[in-house]
């Protein structure tokens, strides 16, 4: 059951809101590491999570947050920076264990997600992690990890059946603060029709009707009880100078909701608005091993991350090195090394956004070469064009070298973005 003081809480809330205020972490997360996580989330899906929970802070309601499906940690760690310190979640997915994975909806590693988790300086002490099926967690389990009164946002992004999505919305709701935000995944993907099934027969069912959904856009679904999805839904678009979404009225499921283009966070979370300064631009690190968090930047020319980096095996290897429109950013260090055979000799040329900002022999073992970055490089877009190109490429087994069949040039180790 809801509180009636708590709706009463959030309608006022709501009724005052202003400026939305929100972590300086959470600022700086979006704005520059959240690209640096393989994943997927769309910028703009942090705008309403930074504004649902400035409003539950607001408010004064006590709890945390939970994710099914985490993956790498993208959004499990934009959730974790949404709310002042101390904010409590629990991660939950199978990860490794495959076996469980019922339709291939994402393969997680669950060692990447505690290096992504320690990169963004997450306290491991106010996360729990548990490795399951979702289907046998309990909630008493979820809210117990949380504290508080519940979870007040809640992700499932776990398998994308129409039984799992069922399964996984039940256990959210019972596991929800009774203010609390549901968050559905791929609501619309064409890929994954289980999720708009599930979510449907969900909320027709006996459960899910005490609930509606608030919104959808830009690949999610928000979701609250029916008492109070309208006081989210209104500070969504009722305010024009505060451009949270852009949407039109529509009927799901029998009841209101909006279908939206949420706006930029950037736009809607402006450090001066919030009486502090934009947050310092602290080195970024990007690791190209195996299980690393530089994948998800490379593009063209790259075969798969091995133990110590990544080789580039075309001529032209390019990446997307996210830099989140930080004008502080002022250098790119590369550290590489190149597959350079007795009596061979190898020269590399460095493209930023299609321009040459580097040209030199390469000799043998690992090296460092630093990139100039100028504030157009880094103010226009998130991500800034990088493409290392060589003047040969060499095939280990046809000089007798090894059984490698493939074309090597470099094999690209790290890269550093810093002031």
């Amino acid at each position: 059951m809801i509180d009636s003081r708590d709706v009463a809480r959030l309608n006022e809330v709501v009724s005052t809101y202003d400026k939305p205020k929100v972590p300086a972490a959470f600022r700086d997360y979006f704005s520059r590491h959240h690209t640096s996580i393989q994943g997927w989330l769309s910028a703009p899906i942090m705008t309403v999570v930074g504004v649902f929970a400035d409003l539950q802070t607001r408010a004064g309601f006590q709890g945390g947050f939970a994710e099914i499906g985490v993956h790498h940690g993208r959004f499990y760690c934009a959730l974790a920076t949404a709310r002042a310190s101390g904010w409590r979640g629990i991660a939950i997915d199978i990860f490794e264990d495959q076996h469980l994975n019922p339709d291939g909806s994402g393969k997680g590693s669950l060692q990447t997600f505690k290096n992504n988790m320690q990169r963004i300086g997450l306290d491991p002490a106010n996360h729990t992690i548990v490795q399951s099926d979702s289907k046998i967690v309990a909630a008493d389990r979820i809210r117990a990890a949380v504290g508080g009164d519940g979870v007040l946002i809640f992700s499932v992004d776990g398998a994308h059946t129409v039984d799992y999505t069922v399964a996984d919305l039940e256990l959210a709701a019972r596991a929800l603060h009774p203010c609390g935000v549901i968050i559905l995944d791929d609501l619309l993907n064409p890929r994954w029709p289980g999720v708009i099934e599930g979510a449907l027969d969900w909320l027709r069912g006996e459960q899910g009707s005490a609930y509606e959904m608030i919104a959808y856009g830009n690949n999610k679904g928000f979701i609250a009880r029916r008492e109070i999805a309208s006081a989210y839904r209104s500070v969504m678009t009722d305010r024009a100078d505060m451009p949270v979404a852009r949407g039109d009225a529509v009927i799901f499921a029998g009841r209101p909701a909006l279908a939206c283009k949420f706006g930029d966070p950037a736009e809607v979370f402006k450090a001066e608005e919030a009486g502090e300064a934009p947050p310092a631009a602290a080195p970024q690190m990007l690791e190209f091993v195996r299980g690393g968090n530089g994948s998800s930047s490379l593009r063209e020319g790259w075969a798969k991350p091995e133990t110590h980096g990544t080789w580039s095996c075309a001529e032209r290897a390019s990446l997307g090195i996210p830099v989140g429109r930080h004008a502080a950013v002022r250098t790119c260090r590369i550290e590489l090394s190149p597959f350079l055979p007795p009596g061979q000799s190898q020269h590399l040329k460095v493209l930023l956004a299609g321009r040459e900002v580097a040209s030199l022999a390469l000799q043998a073992g690992s090296q460092t070469i630093d990139v100039p970055l100028a504030p157009s490089d880094v103010t226009r877009a998130d991500t800034v064009d990088l493409t290392l190109e060589t003047a040969q490429l060499f095939n280990p087994a046809e000089l007798g070298l090894s059984r490698d069949t493939r074309n090597l040039g470099v094999m690209l180790k790290r890269i550093t973005v810093s002031a």
